[in-house]
C-alpha cells in the first residue's frame, strides 16, 4: 500500500505541474494499474484462503452478489464484492437485490452498502430488518413520489437507528454502521423528451458513506 500512495503522489505532482508531462503521467498511470492489479490478486488470495478454511464453519446464507432487475423500461444488472482484509471479522455488508413494492403496486429496486465498525453486529441487524422496514415505511405513504419516498428513507433509517441502540445499550454493544443506500422507481409522469416508463435513482447517505 505505500508504494500505491508512493505513486499516486508522484503522478498528482506530475498532473499539477506546468509543461509537457504525457509521457510520464502515463508511465505512472501504467506503474499504478500494474500495482493495483498485482493488490487486487494478493487480497484474492487471502480472501479465497480464508474461505477454505472457514468452509466448515455454520454461517448465515449470504445474499446474491450480482442481480438484474427491470424498473419501468430500464434493466439493470447490478453487482459488488468486499475484502474483509485485516480484520478478524468483516464488518461490511451489501444486497443489490432489494425489492419493494409501491403503494400503486409500482416496483421499486434498490441496492446498500453498510459500512461497519467496531464489529459485525450492527450490520447484520440492518441486513436483517431494514429491507423490511423500508418497505412499511413505503407502505404507509399514499403514492409513490419522489418526495414520498425519500420520507420513507428518512424514516426507515431513524426507525432502524432506535431499535439498534436500544439493544446497543441495553447490551453494551459498540457496534455501529454508516450506509449509502441507492433506490430505482419509476418516474411519475415524464415530461418530454423523457419517455413512458423512465426511471429516477434515489442516494441516501448516512455518515461517510
Amino acid at each position: 500500500l505505500g508504494g500505491v500512495a508512493g505513486l499516486r503522489q508522484q503522478l498528482g505532482e506530475v498532473v499539477a505541474a506546468e509543461g509537457d508531462n504525457g509521457g510520464r503521467r502515463a508511465a505512472l498511470e501504467g506503474q499504478l494499474r500494474q500495482l493495483l492489479g498485482e493488490y487486487a490478486m494478493a487480497q484474492e488470495m487471502i480472501e479465497y484462503s480464508r474461505g477454505v478454511r472457514e468452509g466448515g464453519a455454520a454461517s448465515a446464507p449470504k445474499r446474491p452478489s450480482s442481480h438484474e432487475v427491470r424498473v419501468g423500461q430500464l434493466v439493470l444488472d447490478l453487482g459488488a464484492t468486499c475484502w474483509q482484509g485485516g480484520k478478524e471479522v468483516q464488518e461490511d455488508r451489501f444486497f443489490v437485490d432489494l425489492t419493494l413494492k409501491a403503494p400503486g403496486g409500482q416496483s421499486v429496486a434498490g441496492f446498500c452498502v453498510f459500512d461497519g465498525h467496531s464489529g459485525s453486529r450492527c450490520v447484520e441487524e440492518l441486513m436483517d430488518r431494514f429491507p423490511g422496514q423500508l418497505q412499511a415505511c413505503l407502505s404507509a405513504k399514499p403514492a409513490l413520489t419522489e418526495e414520498h419516498l425519500g420520507q420513507a428513507v428518512v424514516e426507515a433509517c431513524a426507525l432502524a437507528d432506535r431499535e439498534f441502540l436500544a439493544r446497543a445499550r441495553q447490551s453494551e454493544l459498540m457496534d455501529g454502521s454508516t450506509m449509502i443506500l441507492g433506490v430505482l422507481f419509476p418516474e411519475r409522469s415524464p415530461r418530454p423528451p423523457r419517455q413512458p416508463g423512465s426511471c429516477k435513482l434515489l442516494i441516501a447517505n448516512i455518515g461517510d458513506s
